[in-house]
């Protein structure tokens, strides 16, 4: 990890949040959000994605392996769009 990377969790700690994960399952929405910001100037769609990105990751414990990985799987984090849709209420 950079120390810009550091810098910007230290920021995220500070206001109690966390990481955001951006699973695959969710690219769609991710890349669609950050298409509408740069081409038409519209926050709305990137700021609702990275709020819904958020509060999932909210919900991950990384306490253990094992209860990250179950979080990721029930959330099918790792499939991709056209085969899974992304559960974030787990």
């Amino acid at each position: 990890m950079n120390l810009s990377e550091y810098g910007h969790f230290a920021e995220l700690i500070r206001a109690g949040l966390r990481r955001i994960l951006i699973p695959t399952v969710f690219r769609e929405d991710y890349l669609l959000a950050l298409r509408a910001l740069s081409r038409n100037r519209t926050a709305e769609a990137y700021v609702k994605m990275l709020d819904r990105a958020q509060r999932f990751s909210a919900k991950v414990d990384f306490s253990s392996y094992n209860a990250v990985h179950e979080i990721l799987a029930r959330a099918n984090t790792v499939q991709e769009p056209t085969d899974a849709r992304f559960v974030d209420d787990i």
